[in-house]
């Protein structure tokens, strides 16, 4: 079956899921114990024939204050059902051949996620995956059909996430995967490789795509050096990848602000954002120094520059995925600060340009809330921050 056979099919597995929103009561009354946490747990990208990791933080009590997500479980231990708050509402199906989660916007009575992992003759063969992006405020209509709410969720630019994967054997082993991800109209190819030990377990999986890039999916974790010790190497891997980013795609100097952008949890892998010496003169000729860090840094229009992660590809995904798995992101906010300290200390200034008071730092601007100490954590001096406070800058 090809890639686009597989999304057309997963498109279909959407309009019969439809007609089953009425079952999930039944899922419902398979339920033997109940378990909640307060975010979606047990993503079925992590089942396997041998278990269900559910993810860190599971309970078997409701949690005293806040809201929660609730999964039902089966005779076997297994979740059945699953209650996000009653916003939405699921269940999981289990056969030889096939895998399944469903769940349901139940506001809009229609499927906002199915994800499907199908064998054959024990083998993992594809994977499928279909969310809905931002919501089913689209499609509430009550007098279309289901074929419409599709036709109108697949023609809108931004609605529906798909992802279809189909693996390849080498013996007993995957060898590669052929990859398809769909946002609204755009389409990206790719193939994961996987590569194993000598005694055969998984070391990693490697995204290469139509271009030649390449990004590491999966790492195995670490376990030869302590969890300071691999932060702080990530972090100059990092910082030298930064820095060779930069060199590659040939920005203005001499350089006068490097942010590193991040968001919290979600993705530490860098954005970069650069300002020129020439592009600070430029503004404060215009318009002053009077918030010129919001208004030109934080505000400016310049773009975002992907990092290239040659350097730290590999151990930054083990290092975030043993984070992930454990349910801890300090040390990765304090690998991403480090990362601004070493490039502001000097490694940026050993191969670019840099204005006297240069300053490389990190930040994920939906969360920071004191600029002051965001630029302390890169490296300014003391001295400086108050230098720029009284002119006015920050």
């Amino acid at each position: 079956m090809t890639l686009e056979a597989l999304k057309e099919e997963l498109l279909a597995r959407w309009l019969t899921a439809y007609d089953e929103i009425n079952t999930l009561e039944n899922y419902q009354d398979q339920t033997v114990s109940w378990v909640y946490a307060d975010r979606f747990m047990f993503d079925l990208s992590t089942y396997t024939k041998e278990g269900f990791p559910p993810g860190k933080g599971l309970l078997n009590e409701p949690p005293s204050e806040g809201e929660y997500f609730t999964w039902g479980l089966d005779a076997v231990g297994r979740p059945c059902y699953y209650n996000g708050r009653n916003i939405w509402k699921g269940f999981f199906t289990y056969s030889d051949g096939l895998v399944e989660y469903v769940d349901y916007d139940i506001d809009a009575a229609i499927p906002n996620r199915i994800v499907r992992i199908v064998y054959q003759d024990g083998r993992k063969v594809s994977y499928q995956r279909f969310s809905i992006n931002g919501g089913t405020w689209r499609v509430k209509n009550p007098g279309n059909t289901k074929e419409d709410k599709l036709r109108r969720l697949m023609k809108d630019s931004s609605a529906v996430i798909c992802s279809v994967e189909q693996y390849h054997y080498e013996g007993d082993h995957i060898a590669y995967a052929d990859c398809l991800f769909t946002y609204g109209k755009e389409k990206h190819y790719s193939t994961n490789t996987y590569t194993y030990t000598t005694t055969g377990d998984l070391y990693n999986i490697t995204r290469i795509d139509p271009n030649g890039s390449r990004r590491c999916l999966y790492a195995q974790p670490i376990t030869d050096i302590t969890l300071e010790e691999l932060q702080e190497e990530v972090a100059h891997r990092m910082a030298a990848d930064v820095v060779n980013t930069l060199v590659a795609y040939d920005v203005d100097v001499p350089l006068a602000v490097l942010e590193i952008g991040y968001r919290v949890i979600a993705n530490y892998m860098p954005m970069l954002r650069v300002v020129s010496q020439a592009n600070w003169r430029a503004y404060v000729q215009e318009n002053g120094e009077e918030e010129l860090f919001a208004l030109l840094v934080i505000g400016g229009d310049s773009d975002y520059i992907e990092l290239i992660p040659q350097k730290s590809d590999h151990l930054f995904t083990a290092f975030t995925t043993d984070l992930k798995a454990q349910d801890i992101y300090e040390p990765a906010e304090a690998m991403i600060r480090r990362v601004g300290q070493l490039l502001t200390a000097g490694l940026v200034a050993a191969k670019l340009p840099v204005t006297e008071d240069f300053i490389a730092f990190a930040a994920d601007w939906s969360m920071a809330d004191d600029l002051a100490e965001v630029l302390k954590d890169g490296g300014m001096p003391e001295k400086q921050v108050a230098n720029w406070r009284e002119r006015g800058i920050i």
